[in-house]
């Protein structure tokens, strides 16, 4: 397996205490921490919610790696966020540094590292939810916790399949532009050269790889059409979930956690 590569929409960390708990109470989790992620701003909140998917980095063993393997891509986006508050951001507090015209203060520093550790939570919960559950799981947990909205006639079923194919496409698509990459490069391709001749030299990668999406697409039409798949049509599920007493234990820790960092946040 190599892992210098993003595995995201592939879950392979199996033998594992979060594998198998109910995906529907993962997903309500994952739900849960995002918004008290993002209600809160206090760093002994974020620090409550940081412990608590540090156990759950734990509890997946030696496969700790693939974790940070498959964040370290998003560690970009939190450096930007940082950056971005520490040079434009107005908080108060004293004058650090000037640099460029631009004055860096203490309340930039706080304020870049409250909203770099709030996108890195983001992404940390993302990702460990994504590494430890199947996609058909999350396909299947999310079309049963949206069933009640059928009375209103919303396609729940269709917004299950869509979430399951969105899921499996991402690998897919990811082998094949490496693929696809390869191949320009033995015909010729430069990837390097400045920021012009690189967009420019980029746009055949763009067109095939959109080329190829689009025709997996229709390969996966025929397919459900010839399976007899009609989205108006009534289906049964052969997965059935039942709830367990871990996932009890599972679900009332992520509720403590989150409370405990609202109380904190709201409070302190």
């Amino acid at each position: 397996m190599n892992l210098d590569r993003l595995i995201f929409g592939s879950s392979i960390l199996e033998d594992n205490y979060l594998r198998y708990l109910d995906p529907r109470f993962k997903l309500i989790s994952v739900l849960i921490l995002i918004i008290v992620a993002a209600l809160v701003s206090n760093p002994l909140s974020y620090l409550i919610l940081t412990m608590l998917l540090l156990a759950g980095a734990i509890s997946i063993g030696p496969d700790w790696k693939l974790l940070w393997v498959n964040f370290r891509p998003f560690l970009f986006l939190s450096l930007l966020t940082f950056l971005l508050h520490l040079f434009f951001s107005s908080g108060e507090g004293r004058a650090i540094l000037s640099v460029a015209g631009a004055e860096i203060t203490s309340g930039g520093v706080i304020t870049g590292a409250i909203f770099a550790w709030r996108i890195f939570l983001f992404f940390a919960v993302a990702v460990l939810f994504n590494l430890t559950t199947d996609p058909l799981d999350i396909s299947d947990a999310a079309t049963k916790l949206l069933k009640p909205l059928k009375i209103v006639r919303i396609p729940v079923d269709q917004l299950g399949l869509l979430i399951f194919m969105a899921f499996r496409f991402v690998p897919v698509i990811s082998e094949e532009s490496q693929a696809i990459y390869a191949a320009q490069v033995s015909r010729g391709y430069d990837p390097q050269g400045g920021l012009t001749k690189r967009l420019r030299n980029s746009i055949p990668l763009l067109s095939a790889v959109l080329a190829s999406s689009v025709r997996r697409a229709g390969y996966m039409a025929d397919a459900l059409e010839a399976r007899g798949f009609y989205p108006k049509r009534e289906r049964s599920s052969l997965r059935s979930f039942t709830i367990k007493s871990g996932d009890i234990v599972f679900f009332t820790v992520v509720l403590i956690f989150s409370a405990a960092s609202l109380i904190i946040g709201y409070y302190a």
